[in-house]
């Protein structure tokens, strides 16, 4: 299986790429987030739009799972904007995806 590839996003932050041997359980990936967008643990989300136009948050193994099993594109990146949950950014930062460049699941 080819490595998971994450691109990340936070509204008024930087972008990173990270990569993991496999795809991660919901701790890993939510710890990784937390030290480089400084949020802690229990308030990570990451958040997509999907092939619909609805923006899905992920914040949690059940939702990552479903990430998996529906949307995770296993030879590309698979890019997210980074959520506070305590915080969340505006409904905005969602429409405009030509600021952000937010993905598009079909």
């Amino acid at each position: 299986m080819p490595p998971a590839k994450f691109k990340l996003k936070k509204a008024n932050g930087q972008t990173k790429i990270i990569t993991f041997d496999e795809c991660p359980p919901w701790d890993t990936l939510a710890h990784r987030v937390s030290d480089i967008y400084e949020i802690p643990l229990d308030q990570v989300g990451i958040a997509a739009i999907d092939g619909e136009g609805d923006t899905i948050t992920y914040s949690g193994q059940v939702d990552l799972e479903d990430f998996y099993n529906s949307l995770y594109d296993a030879s590309g990146i698979n890019k997210f904007v980074v959520q506070n949950l305590n915080n969340p950014d505006s409904e905005y930062v969602f429409v405009s995806s030509q600021i952000f460049h937010l993905p598009t699941f079909h």
